[in-house]
């Protein structure tokens, strides 16, 4: 199934993932610079089973409350994405209004690459499919129960190109909604 995938997509317009995106480090703002957690500030929380299709929920916390799971210090337009075998199809935008929102390290922290903004249509949709999920299990390695799909294999998950400006326009909208 992923190889007749694979080839069926790259006969189309298409773009890996990595095109689009940078993936974050744990405990780094999206410029690089090191995050430390506050132990009295209060934090929103969100582990891998508050994530959804595009959306998230998260519990407030304060940081000394927080698991040592908690690795991810978002910002806004950051995606998450899961990274665990069971939890791959599991994604969400960060919205404009975030605040103080700390994300579970069982997801990969992605952020558009400058030049790449109009890219961010094609990768939510995407991101929505049975393409996407079928992709990164397929590069899930290790055991069963924990096979994680390692960072450098993010590269191999391929992104077709919407062509059409109807479904363009619907994504967008959608996109705009998550972001607000």
């Amino acid at each position: 199934k992923y190889k007749e995938l694979v080839s069926s997509i790259e006969k189309v317009k298409h773009l890996s993932l990595t095109d689009i995106v940078d993936v974050i480090p744990q405990t780094r703002t999206s410029t690089g610079s090191p995050v430390a957690l506050n132990k009295s500030q209060l934090y929103s929380y969100t582990e891998i089973q508050d994530i959804a299709y595009g959306d998230y929920r998260s519990t407030d916390m304060r940081g000394w409350e927080l698991p040592t799971r908690a690795k991810h210090f978002a910002e806004a337009g950051d995606i998450y994405v899961g990274s665990v075998w069971g939890s791959v199809a599991k994604w969400f935008i960060v919205d404009k209004l975030v605040g103080n929102l700390v994300v579970t390290n069982g997801c990969y922290r992605l952020r558009v690459k400058k030049g790449q903004e109009d890219a961010l249509v094609d990768l939510v949709a995407f991101l929505c499919s049975d393409a996407y999920a079928t992709q990164m299990r397929e590069l899930a390695r290790g055991s069963d129960g924990l096979a994680e799909v390692h960072e450098s294999d993010l590269s191999k998950v391929l992104i077709t190109v919407i062509t059409d400006s109807g479904i363009r326009k619907n994504v967008s909208e959608f996109l705009e909604a998550l972001l607000a």
